[in-house]
């Protein structure tokens, strides 16, 4: 099985949901799992024209070694509508384009269990939220502020297939990962389509 980088848990931590549980006897501090991160400072940096998909995979992947690629996005469609020129999201663009695509969102200030709450809500609603969200934040607003709204697995592909939003880098369109965990279930299903 593949190791994440450093031996870090699966699932890097984001704000205060994490993976790893310090609490639980024998469990490393979230600290100790940081500093077996490289510092960002220490991570090469290469244009993706400049390296391959063969070269990520032999110098990078395979070693499981940090890089940045850059200049993936610069050609998406997503990049181009969804970003502002200060490069924030466009939300108000995104509400114009999908408002009435049905969304999950999660409350990340709520108390992490081992599923957070989920609420249906037209992409709109969450695009205000959003807006009024920043807009305290500039203004130093009180405890409205604090509110943490996140939408979650949004299979936005799915929902509009057409409308062409990204190509996935040839650097990971082989999805080593779904490869890895796949079972005979899924080769099965597979099989069974064609």
């Amino acid at each position: 099985a593949r190791r994440p980088l450093g031996g870090a848990p699966s699932v890097a931590p984001r704000g205060r949901c994490r993976t790893i549980m310090p609490w639980i006897p024998g469990q490393p501090s979230l600290e100790d799992w940081e500093n077996r991160f490289p510092s960002c400072d220490a991570v090469p940096t290469v244009r993706c024209e400049d390296l391959s998909p063969d070269a990520f995979r032999a110098e990078f992947m395979s070693k499981n070694l940090p890089v940045m690629i850059t200049g993936i996005t610069d050609d998406w469609r997503a990049r181009r509508e969804w970003v502002t020129e200060d490069g924030q999201p466009d939300v108000v663009a995104m509400s114009e384009l999908f408002g009435d695509a049905k969304v999950l969102v999660v409350d990340c200030d709520e108390a992490i269990d081992t599923d957070l709450k989920r609420r249906e809500m037209p992409f709109r609603e969450f695009a205000s939220w959003w807006q009024s969200s920043e807009t305290r934040k500039r203004a130093a607003a009180g405890a409205a502020a604090r509110e943490k709204l996140y939408v979650k697995d949004w299979n936005f592909v799915g929902d509009f297939p057409a409308y062409g939003a990204y190509d996935t880098p040839p650097h990971v369109r082989d999805d080593w990962l779904n490869d890895c965990g796949s079972n005979e279930d899924d080769k099965n299903e597979n099989e069974n389509e064609n």
